[in-house]
């Protein structure tokens, strides 16, 4: 949501979110309009109260399909208006690098049979999803967790089973439908407009999607039993599926997979999205995770287009983004195998279906008898249900005594992660290599959650490189507007964010440089911005000295004073993407203060360190 406020989008995503309470819960029941075994409020846990304070944004629950559209408008908007074009309905057909100035020839075709047309582009970004064309023609492979399962995905929609749900605070964003008769998981997009989705799982090779729902009529037995069982009366009046419309039948398989680079063609070309990882469902990082992938490659193209940085600044995307990668599908494993758990207390253990598919998947799938092994182990395992009050006495001891069931929420995912800590915000190969995800047999890969509850919330925040600038309160002293810390970038964009407290410090270093290159060259590159108390403790007002920027105060007793991390003498150097480049010391208030040249000379190091140009055209 950061990310969508940065880009004014939040308000619009906002417009089509639904009520929480219509998704705040995930649902263990019989079926939807059946007997609840546990409920999970997801806004009364420590990670939603955490996560509060984090961020100025709210949490929010948004199907993709309708984020897909509203970014596919801005980007259409922001085209027109630069004169840029987006074209649609093709497909990468082959890449090819150009010798001459090292540039890439994309050849693409219509995917209504039209003739292939090459595009001569400088650079490249492969967001074209799982199957993606872009990774193929570079050679790069993904490791991981291929297979993990396989579900038959039944998209319907149903009004008034959405009426029926919010109208008894039924609502849930899951529901994991326990019953003799049918295993399913059912997702509501939308209950207002009676949006749904429902994940049944089979098994290949025993099993295939035919076997499960080969039939219209079978998907539809497989929706009343997991949402309306008890309605005897089809069509009629009183049936809550009597709007019923089927939409999409389609099997999917849920992956953890992460490409082995992220970057080929010497920096030329870039994955992100799913094209770069494929996320469970657990945890919905997929999205979140594009989006963070977009919004820390495009400032860099950027950069490097307008000549405002070295080739090092483009080689830091892979560095930086394919460890935070890897870390969060461990995290979306270890959710999925907690996920599980409420199912083995109800005593149906998954790993021993693996097992057998395993064994089946060495030769036996072909016989004829192989799917009715699989369907015999879950009815057999299925009978456990058939004892309602022993089942929910055991899961809602997991769900909602322990809270050891699949979480919602993940703070120290989404908004913990810091870019290269071992090479101090400046993109280097890490000291050691990040963990990667593993291929594991089945027995084990099915084996408790190694991840100890509460991980989510142990986030050490702070403003060291790499970090992401910490949220607090502030207000913009002109107009006192109340904002928030990472909106102070926001309003920078597209350069570098020098922030500082005491501008008769570091306003003259500035200066220093807007007379070295100029004040146009300077802005784009770097911009300074003062974050001052609303009163000294002297009770005059802020030092903001002859300061003509933005100038944003903060108020006693703000988190801002122990989150900023150095001293009110200091400055932070903030990239357009909100992660700390650098921290400048400043002088010291026991010394001389340092003179202009001297402060504009230790902003030039870190600049070129960074790579960074100022006197570019």
């Amino acid at each position: 949501m950061e990310v969508l406020r940065q880009l004014g989008l939040e308000e619009t995503v906002w417009g089509h979110v639904p009520p929480s309470e219509h998704w705040r819960r995930f649902r263990y029941c019989t079926s939807l309009l059946g007997d609840d075994l546990a409920v999970m409020d997801h806004f009364r846990t420590e990670e939603f109260k955490f996560l509060g304070s984090l961020s100025p944004c709210r949490v929010a629950q948004l199907s993709q399909p309708i984020l897909e559209n509203i970014l596919s408008e801005a980007a259409n908007a922001a085209a027109e208006s630069s004169g840029a074009k987006v074209l649609t309905g093709h497909i990468v057909q082959d890449l090819a690098p150009r010798s001459e100035d090292g540039g890439v020839n994309v050849t693409i075709r219509p995917t209504n049979g039209g003739p292939p047309t090459t595009v001569a582009a400088q650079y490249v970004v492969g967001a074209d999803g799982t199957r993606s064309a872009v990774r193929r023609a570079l050679g790069i492979t993904s490791r991981g967790e291929h297979d993990m399962e396989s579900f038959a995905s039944i998209h319907f929609t149903s009004r008034e089973l959405g009426k029926r749900l919010a109208k008894d605070r039924r609502g849930a964003m899951l529901s994991f439908v326990f019953s003799p008769d049918v295993l399913g998981v059912v997702v509501s997009h939308d209950l207002r407009r009676g949006d749904w989705v429902i994940h049944a799982p089979f098994f290949p090779p025993a099993q295939s999607l035919e076997d499960i729902c080969g039939t219209e009529e079978a998907c539809i037995e497989i929706i009343r039993q997991c949402c309306a069982p008890m309605s005897t009366h089809k069509g009629a009046e009183d049936d809550p599926l009597r709007d019923l419309e089927l939409h999409s039948v389609r099997a999917w398989g849920m992956h953890a997979t992460c490409a082995t680079s992220f970057a080929g063609m010497g920096n030329r070309v870039f994955l992100a999205g799913d094209a770069a990882h494929q996320f469970p469902p657990s945890g919905g990082f997929g999205v979140n995770a594009g989006l963070v992938d977009a919004h820390n490659l495009v400032w860099k193209l950027a950069y490097t287009l307008q000549g405002k940085a070295g080739p090092s600044l483009l080689a830091s995307y892979d560095l930086e983004r394919r460890p935070v990668i890897e870390d969060a599908l461990s995290v979306a494993v270890d959710n999925y195998r907690r996920g599980l758990l409420p199912a083995r207390a109800m005593g149906l253990e998954r790993n021993l279906v693996a097992t057998a598919v395993s064994m089946l998947g060495q030769g036996g799938a072909t016989l004829p008898w192989a799917g009715d092994l699989v369907s015999g182990m879950l009815t057999v395992g299925k009978q456990h249900l058939r004892s309602p009050a022993l089942v929910k006495s055991r899961v809602k001891r997991v769900v909602e005594e322990d809270q050891d069931a699949l979480p919602l929420l993940f703070p120290r995912t989404d908004k913990g992660f810091r870019y290269f800590p071992e090479a101090g915000g400046v993109a280097r190969p890490a000291s050691s290599p990040t963990s990667t995800p593993r291929d594991l047999s089945p027995s084990e890969f099915w084996l408790k959650p190694r991840l100890k509850r509460g991980t989510q919330t142990d986030i050490a925040l702070g403003t060291s490189p790499g970090q992401a600038l910490p949220h607090a309160w502030i207000l913009e002293r002109d107009s006192n507007l109340r904002l928030s810390t990472i909106d102070i970038i926001s309003a920078q964009l597209p350069a570098y964010t020098l922030l500082y407290a005491m501008p008769s410090i570091w306003r003259p270093a500035l200066e220093t440089l807007h007379q070295k290159y100029g004040k146009a060259k300077t802005d784009r590159v770097l911009r300074g911005v003062a974050l001052v108390p609303l009163q000294s403790p002297d009770g005059t007002t802020g030092d903001t000295g002859d300061f003509k920027e933005a100038v944003y105060v903060y108020e006693a007793n703000s988190p801002w004073e122990q989150l900023r991390e150095i001293s009110e003498r200091g400055a932070l150097l903030v990239r357009p993407d909100g992660h700390i480049a650098a921290q400048l010391a400043g002088p010291s208030s026991s010394t001389p203060s340092a003179s202009p040249r001297d402060l504009s000379h230790d902003i030039l190091d870190v600049l070129e360190e960074l790579e960074l140009r100022i006197n570019c055209n």
